[in-house]
Parts: C-alpha cells; sequence; structure tokens
C-alpha cells in the first residue's frame, strides 16, 4: 500500500509539473500575440504546449481513479469491473484524448523540424514566409493527429 502511495504521488506530481510549465508556455506565447511580439517559433511553442498538456491530464485524472478503485476491490471485483469498462464511453474518451495528445506532439516535432530544417537550407526563401503558413502548418498537424487517432480506433 505504501508503494502504491508513492507511485500515486509520483504520477501527480509529475502530471502537475507537466501541466504547469505548459501552461505557462502557453501564457508567454499568447501575451506574445497579444503584443504583436510573436515569432512564428512563438506560435509552435505554443500549439507543442497544447498538446503536451494533453498527455499530462492522464497521470492527473486516471491515474488516481485507477488507483482509488483498485485498493478497494478484491482480485474478482477489479476483474469485473475492467471488463465493465472495456468498450465504455470512459474508455474511448481517455484513449482518443491521450492518443491525441501525444500524436499530435510527435506530428508538432516533426513539423518543427522540417521547419528548421528548411530555414537552415533556404534562408532566403524562409524569410518571407508568413505566418498564415505557420498556422495552416500547425492546423495541418492537428488535423492529421485526429485522423490518425480516429483511423486507429475504428
Amino acid at each position: 500500500m505504501a508503494g502504491g502511495a508513492v507511485i500515486l504521488l509520483l504520477a501527480v506530481s509529475l502530471g502537475l509539473a507537466i501541466l504547469t510549465a505548459n501552461a505557462l508556455t502557453m501564457l508567454v506565447g499568447i501575451r506574445r500575440c497579444r503584443r504583436g511580439k510573436a515569432n512564428k517559433l512563438d506560435i509552435c511553442r505554443s500549439s507543442l504546449a497544447l498538446a503536451d498538456a494533453l498527455t499530462s491530464v492522464q497521470p492527473l485524472v486516471v491515474v488516481p481513479y485507477n488507483f482509488s478503485w483498485s485498493m478497494n476491490m478484491m482480485p474478482e471485483e477489479l476483474d469485473k469491473m475492467r471488463l465493465a469498462l472495456r468498450g465504455s464511453p470512459q474508455a474511448y474518451v481517455g484513449g482518443i484524448s491521450y492518443l491525441l495528445g501525444i500524436t499530435a506532439s510527435m506530428n508538432h516535432l516533426a513539423y518543427m523540424a522540417i521547419e528548421r530544417f528548411y530555414a537552415v537550407a533556404k534562408p532566403f526563401n524562409y524569410r518571407w514566409q508568413s505566418k498564415k503558413s505557420v498556422y495552416v502548418g500547425l492546423a495541418m498537424t492537428w488535423i492529421l493527429s485526429a485522423i490518425a487517432i480516429f483511423l486507429s480506433k475504428f
């Protein structure tokens, strides 16, 4: 029981740390956008922070919930509960949000790597790239992430 409490504390602490860091990153990006000082990288960072914040919900919500009912049930009851939750709306929403966060984070990192490569390989053409093209690229990362998740779920 004590070991489980330590793991629970670590999971919740990790979730809070991830959520706090990403919230601060998003706030800085929003502040810079409002002041008109945001560059393309700030916009990408804010969108990546939003994707990463989605993954922090799991250790904050799912782990304590599962820990609480698994500590208060007998093994037979746990098996029944797991079977009852399989295919439930909670399982789908939790799985989709978690996979969307991870997939969107990976797609954002790939997009940012490609954008940085383009900035190094063709610096003169990169200067003329507009913020609109960055918004379109970020929208595509979210759309591709959502498509990938829904195709894998169905």
